[in-house]
Formats: C-alpha cells, structure tokens, sequence
C-alpha cells in the first residue's frame, strides 16, 4: 500500500477539519463537477464539530447548493468534458447543454453553462437570465443562481437589491456589496429626481502672487526617473560591489542570496525574461518570457508566458523547474510550504488558494479566496466571508470570524473586526489560542465602504480576494510587534509603543515612528528624525531631514532631504550622502543610485 501524502486533494477528503472548511471544500468540488467528493464532504462534515456550526453549514450545503435530483454519472461526465470547451467550440458547447437539459431538465449544472450564446465575446443577457431562472425553478433556494441574476441586474438596483437580501438570507457569509447597491440606488433616486449631484466645478481663480510663491517650493525637490540614475550595489563600507546596467530593473534588496532582475529584450518594450543574480552581480539563472517573485527557502516562484496566457510554476536556484506551471498565482515558500492559486473549477472558472510543500504536493486544500505565508507556525486565511487562521497541517486554529488580519510577530497578530453601523474598527491583538491581548478602537467613519476601508488596510489580508501576488501583504507593516513592542498613538495624538499587555512603555511623545529593527527605532521630533532604543532613550538625536530603519548596522539618512548617506548604531556617517536614492541594507548589501 502506498502511503499517502498531503491532505489528499484532489481525490481524498480527510477527516479533522472544521465544519466551514468542509462546507468551502465541498462547494470546490461542487463547482468542479465532483458531486460524489462533495458528497463525502457533506458526510464528513455532518460529522465534525463543533456540531452546532456543522449542523449550520450542512442544511446550508443541502439547501442551496447541492444538486436536487440524482443524475446518471455518464451525465456529470459529459458535461465536466464539455463544460471546459473554448474558442471556436462554443456555438456546438451550447447544443451539446440543451442536449443534456433535454434529458434531465432537473438537473441544475448545465444551465450554468447555457449562457455561452456570444455576441463578439460576450454572452446574451436574456438568455443567461432566463438559464438561471430555470435554475430556480428546481431550486428556489439555489445561492449561486441568485448570486449571478444579483451580477446580472447590475443596472437595475430595485432588483439587485431584491436578489442580494436573498442571497444574504439563504447564505449570511457570502460577501455582498450591499454598500455599492445603496449607492446605486441613492444615485438614481437623485437622477430621476432631477437633483443635480455633482455641480459645475468652479472655475479656480488664480493668484499671481500667491502661485509665485508657491512655485518655488514645488522645484525644490528634484524627483529622478529610474533611466537618470545610476544604480549599483554597495557593502556595509560603501564600497561599489557592482553596478545595474541602465536596460535593466531590479529589486530594491536581496532575497536569500539572490536579487529579481527584469531584463527587457528585443521581442518588444512590454516583453522581459526575468533574471536572478548573485550577490556579486553575476547571473544565477534566467527564465525567458517571465516575471518572478524573491527567492525563498531555495525555491524562486515564477510566472512564465506561454500558449497565449500565463502560469506560475517554482524554480531552484539553478534554474531547474522543479514544480510545474499549474498555478494562476504563488507566493513565496514560507516555513517549507507556499501558497498558490490553482483554478479549483475550469468549468465555473473557480480559482482558490492553498498550501503546497516543495514537491508541489497540496498540504492545506485549495479552498481560500486569498492567504498571507506562515509566520510562527500559522498563516491567516480568507474563507467564506471572515479571515481566521490555520496551521500547516490545514487545522484552523483560530476561527474565521475577522475582517482583517496581519501575520504572527513575537507572538501575537493583529486583526480588526469593522462595525458598519458606528464606523468604529475594533483592533485586537490576539494570541496563537485566539485570546485577546488588548483591544484598541479607530473610528473610521468617514469610510462609507468595506472596499473604501480595504484601501486603509491595504498591508492586511481581507475577506475576498486580493487579485495581485505583488501585493503591500508580503510588505512589513508597523501593526506588526517588533522587539516586542508595537507603536500606537495616544489620546494627544502623537505616537509610542505598546507592550503585549497594551501598556504604553514608551510614552506618545513623538509625531511618528517606525517599527523597532535591531533594537533601534527612527522616532520624529520637531520636523527631525532621530533613534530611540527598546527603553525609550535617545541613542542618535533628531537631527535629520529624512531617515530609514536600521538594517545590517546600518541606517539610510538625509540631512537636506536630498541626499543619502548611511550612519552607523552611533550616529556617525560610515558611507557619504553622495545619492539621491537608497535602500536599506539587505543580507550585506544596498541598492543606491547616483545622478548619472
């Protein structure tokens, strides 16, 4: 007998998971056409616990989406066959569903799939409308049906409305934007009414003076574009260890010894390979038709161009495809495991995140809308409308039940739950049990949107989807502890650190700061930036115009908000202010550039 490996997706459902982990997994393959994996999935989850929220999401599953009535197994594979179909097909797609509703008009699948009439690529509204209304018509409460008449009354908010509160009804965790509905409506009430929302603008009046006055300080600082600098790599003593070639763009550090370089070429301005280089600037490997992310625990994930659409696959460090082009999305290896996207359902086009290790074999089941990498052993997860965490073994440790979340740091994570009612985001600090450490409240009423909000938040993940592997989630955030301390403002409006506990153990004293990095953190006093240690003293005094955290024994300042030098943990300028950009010091090494 072999023994298996992983959690057993695509042809295994395993035992121990959460009720709503079962309820997102059977939806999977529901929407996969994998009606016996999603009917173990029912069983098992039926059986899980807590029961109370087993019982929940199982007459939910039944209820609105399971199918009604048996079909033949011959019928469900021939519709996964023609359900993938494209390009010329689709006129013979089309017959080959009513052929199948023909024969079992109970059967709710191949009305998804009516709909592919095209017109120059898009399908025929009426048509698609009157699919899901026969959907309907076999189950009143089927969730997906509604769901996509709600998409499809877009323009007609009344109905939108109508559609988006049974929605919510039958399946209070689906994400509906009842905040974009309202407005829609709100518009239209306004335009009907013949109430002019938006005025004329009025003509700005100019000020000679005034704008000869303001004019100069707009030209003091001179902005560079990436072709007006030189750029180069330089050690800890500012010595030049290799130089960027003017036709290439690379990363702002090094990542596990090697720097992600996009290398335009011949083919054409908006074709590149991507490229990694040694830390002596020396080619690693290169990837023709590709654009990759940091290197990461010996693997390197790569999207690469090819049969006119793009995948991600992973790369060792010789170049070597090790895990095969399969993902829609990746993010680097993180503690042996990565998340990546795989498209779950082509026939619904149904793309999920989950866990892989560095055989490409899934750990955690592809069932998320979105991930952030482990951290300290768990890594948050977006699934069915709330973001809770799992382990690496999938368990989900800490139940869904937040709007947003940041990764674990010193043992603890930041996560903010949003009250639409009052405006207010509550902000927790919870333990590895889910136990709250403190709780600080924003009010954020002036956001009037989820969405509005999310650009706020933008280093969190949130509930739904984030659509970019190149997001600010992978960026360090200051909500993160550091040294064990994170910064919080006071009720004077100016800045400090919290403990764990939520204690101010460096009072808000300062206008801002960063997060603490190796035990130094820029704090601003009085327009100028110094560095203050983990007890709060004054190590360098606030003398500069600009400055960056420490990094390698180093620190990025600029004393005319010009130019660039670096100080040492005394304060003393080690490397000239002889640039107009920099970056912090990265496994030994700086990207700086100078005015050609």
């Amino acid at each position: 007998m072999v023994e298996q490996t992983g959690c057993g997706y695509p042809d295994r459902v395993r035992d121990g998971l959460h009720p709503v982990q079962y309820f997102c997994l059977a939806n999977v393959y529901l929407k996969a056409l994998r009606f016996d994996m999603a009917t173990i999935c029912l069983e098992k989850l039926k059986n899980s616990t807590p029961t109370d929220e087993a019982s929940k999401f199982a007459n939910r599953l039944e209820r609105s989406y399971m199918p009604k009535h048996p079909v033949p197994d011959k019928a469900v594979e021939r519709l996964r066959e023609i359900a993938i179909w494209g390009g010329d097909e689709n006129s013979k797609r089309r017959k080959e569903f009513q052929k199948i509703i023909a024969e079992y008009p109970g059967f709710e699948c191949p009305y998804f799939f009516i709909q592919a009439d095209w017109n120059n690529g898009n399908p025929d509204r009426r048509m698609e409308i009157q699919a899901m209304e026969s959907v309907l018509s076999i189950n009143p409460d089927n969730v997906d049906a509604l769901a996509r008449l709600m998409e499809l009354y877009s323009k007609e908010p009344e109905i939108r409305r109508k559609y988006a509160l049974r929605v919510s009804e039958l399946d209070p965790d689906r994400i509906v934007d009842f905040d974009r509905i309202e407005r829609t409506l709100l518009t239209k009430r306004r335009s009907e009414e013949k109430i002019q929302q938006f005025p004329e603008p009025v003509k700005k009046q100019t000020n000679e003076k005034a704008d000869g006055m303001v004019a100069p300080l707009r030209a003091k600082k001179k902005y560079y574009s990436h072709y007006d600098l030189d750029y180069r790599f330089i050690d800890t003593n500012g010595q030049t260890v290799f130089r960027v070639g003017p036709n290439v763009k690379v990363a702002d550090r090094f990542s596990d010894g090697l720097l992600v370089v996009a290398a335009p070429v011949a083919r054409g301005r908006h074709s590149s390979d991507v490229q990694y280089w040694s830390n002596t600037g020396e080619l690693a490997f290169n990837v023709d038709y590709a654009q990759g992310l940091d290197a990461s625990e010996g693997l390197c994930a790569i999207e690469k161009t090819a049969g006119g659409g793009t995948r991600w696959s992973f790369f060792n460090y010789k170049g070597e495809k090790v895990i095969p082009s399969q993902y829609a999305a990746a993010k680097p290896f993180k503690e042996g495991l990565a998340g990546v996207e795989l498209l779950t359902s082509k026939a619904f086009h149904m793309p999920k995140w989950g866990f892989v290790d560095r055989q490409g074999v899934f750990q955690v089941e592809p069932i998320y809308d979105d991930v952030m990498s482990f951290s300290e052993g768990l890594a948050a997860v977006s699934l069915n409308g709330r973001v809770g965490f799992i382990d690496t073994n999938g368990k989900l440790v800490i139940p869904a039940r937040y709007d947003f979340a940041r990764r674990f740091s010193n043992g603890l994570a930041d996560v903010l739950v949003w009250d639409a009612s009052t405006g207010i985001v509550h902000d927790y600090y919870i333990d590895r049990t889910g136990r709250v450490s403190f709780e600080q409240k924003h009010d954020m009423s002036r956001y009037d949107s989820f969405s509005m909000l999310s650009s706020v938040f933008e280093e969190f993940l949130k509930v739904g989807k984030n659509y970019s592997p190149f997001s600010k989630m992978t960026h360090r955030s200051e909500s993160d502890f550091s040294d064990h301390l994170v910064l919080a403002r006071g009720d004077n409006g100016k800045v400090g650190f919290k403990n764990s506990e939520g204690q101010f153990v460096i009072e808000p004293t300062f206008d801002s700061v960063s997060a603490f990095s190796e035990k130094l953190a820029r704090v601003k006093i009085d327009d100028k930036y110094g560095y203050i240690d983990t007890t709060g003293n004054i190590i360098i005094p606030a003398q500069f115009a600009e400055a960056k955290i420490f990094t390698d024994g180093r620190a990025a300042v600029s004393k005319n908000g010009e130019t660039w030098g670096f100080i040492d943990r005394n304060g003393q300028m080690v490397i000239p202010d002889n640039y107009v950009e920099v970056h912090p010091f990265a496994e030994g090494l700086a990207k700086v550039g100078a005015v050609r």
